[in-house]
């Protein structure tokens, strides 16, 4: 058997949700999971020494590939156009970001073996040193934030199994709005008096003759991403909007009980093999979250067990070719 972070987190959130998803997956991807999921793919390459704009470019295809065909599971009253053209836009706008910083070669990680029959596969990356480094994006980095991801099997799991400290490396990208995201990937300001392409700046001017500054956003239309990353640096929203903390490992009688637990839960899980989904009790807790489950349509159903094939909401895991991978969550 092999666990990893969100396998674990699935289990001990909802039993049922773990089976469902050991062979399902929603077809609607949620916008901000599949912009995650692709800027960390497009991440790992260009700390392998991949070109920017190839990549950006690579990401933003497969994106907007995904909006137009199954579509996006959107919050109500989103337009999608709008949205698919945001956030492929601060893909731009952020590999060449990026680009301009340095990136320390990473590799992915084979399973760690706990016991002869659990192995427990790392999601974040090493570098050369045997560090571990996680991307992740949030709306807001804040304590709270902070302490889930302190507490997180993403975090934690990794660690204990691997024995390294971990880098996290944080990227805001601030709350929607119906013209673009709330972060300087996505939006500067601009005063309609001033015409010239490059007098737009990431904090709004303020007081006296200073106020009419209007919110500008960059979409996947224009082609500056470079000279507005630039831009971006040199007024320091870099700085302001990444977050780099260093999670040291714990020590060897800590690593030690987190594995016992993990071990613990796969016993558990062992038992449950076999099992339909259907036979495991709902946590209902677990059904709205401030994300609701999405396999909820399955659980509700009007007309009590159905197939999950026949409502068009979900797709076989074996024909699935995109995967969260390189700290998903």
């Amino acid at each position: 058997m092999i666990l990893d972070a969100h396998a674990l987190h699935t289990w001990q959130s909802c039993r049922r949700r773990y089976e469902l998803e050991t062979e399902w997956r929603p077809l609607r991807w949620r916008a901000s999971v599949l912009f995650a999921t692709l800027l960390r793919r497009a991440i790992y390459a260009l700390s392998n020494a991949g070109d920017w704009e190839a990549l950006a470019s690579d990401a933003k295809s497969q994106f907007l590939s995904t909006a137009a065909n199954p579509g996006l599971d959107l919050p109500q009253g989103t337009n999608p156009y709008t949205a698919a053209k945001s956030w492929c836009g601060m893909f731009d706008t952020l590999l060449a970001t990026l680009a301009r910083t340095t990136l320390l070669t990473v590799k992915e990680l084979p399973p760690v073996r706990l016991n002869a029959s659990v192995s427990w596969q790392p999601r974040a990356w090493a570098d050369e040193s045997g560090q571990l480094h996680r991307w992740l994006t949030v709306d807001a980095w804040d304590e709270d934030a902070l302490n889930r991801e302190l507490h997180s099997w993403r975090t934690i799991g990794d660690i204990a199994a691997t024995r390294q400290g971990m880098m996290l490396h944080v990227i805001e990208t601030g709350r929607a709005t119906k013209d673009g995201r709330t972060c300087p990937w996505s939006r500067a300001w601009k005063h309609p008096g001033i015409r010239t392409l490059t007098s737009y700046r990431f904090r709004k001017p303020t007081g006296g003759a200073l106020t009419g500054w209007l919110a500008y956003h960059y979409d996947d239309r224009r082609d500056d991403a470079g000279e507005w990353a630039d831009k971006l640096i040199a007024e320091g929203e870099f700085a302001r909007a990444t977050h780099h903390l260093l999670v040291q490992s714990p020590t060897e009688r800590q690593c030690a009980q987190v594995l016992r637990d993990v071990l613990v839960e796969a016993l558990e899980i062992a038992r449950n093999e076999g099992s339909a989904w259907h036979e495991i009790p709902m946590a209902r807790g677990a059904c709205d979250a401030w994300v609701p489950c999405p396999f909820a349509y399955v659980c509700y159903a009007a007309d009590g067990i159905i197939d999950p094939a026949t409502l068009g909401l979900y797709q076989r895991r074996q024909q699935d070719t995109l995967v969260a991978t390189g700290g998903s969550g």
